[in-house]
């Protein structure tokens, strides 16, 4: 397994840190963009005292999950960052996603980053609830997260019908 360079998401199940949940938006492909709109956060951060790995999601734009690749990890181990946790098409379908991107859709009244994810998927199969989970920098409680560390866990669907899509929901 590959392990990512740089700005890719990450996360895992095992982690406690910010467990940021969502209902998918289905059968979308938005190309992945970079993790950051611009390098003008990573100076901030480092003019304030603080690591240019440690990142609040609220300025994060977009998440690209890749299939094969590893998150970052400091204080945990790293995990894969797209995991197929349950549904009825997880064991026949999930090898056949390369990538997931969500997008920031800001947050919600308590401050929680909610995000809506999409695929490229076969007919007849949907994401259902995904799961973004991050590591806390200093600690599983920080708000400011380690770069890279993101990591989705995500159901897979089987359905019949036309296209269905949610809004993202934080849990």
């Amino acid at each position: 397994v590959r392990r990512g360079a740089g700005w890719a998401p990450h996360g895992a199940r095992a982690r406690s840190p910010a467990r940021l949940s969502s209902l998918a938006l289905h059968h979308l492909h938005q190309s992945s963009s970079s993790w950051l709109s611009s390098s003008s956060l990573s100076l901030d951060m480092q003019s304030r005292g603080m690591s240019p790995d440690a990142v609040d999601l609220k300025d994060v734009s977009s998440l690209a999950f890749k299939k094969g690749m590893m998150t970052s990890a400091r204080r945990v181990s790293a995990v894969p960052q797209l995991s197929c946790v349950s549904g009825d098409a997880c064991r026949t379908h999930a090898g056949l996603i390369d990538s997931i991107t969500c997008q920031n859709k800001g947050a919600d009244r308590s401050g929680a980053v909610q995000w809506a994810c999409s695929a490229m998927l076969d007919s007849g199969v949907r994401l259902g609830e995904t799961s973004v989970t991050c590591e806390g920098y200093e600690s599983s409680s920080d708000t400011l997260k380690l770069r890279g560390s993101c990591g989705l866990e995500y159901s897979l669907l089987r359905y019949d019908g036309g296209a269905s899509s949610s809004t993202a929901q934080y849990k």
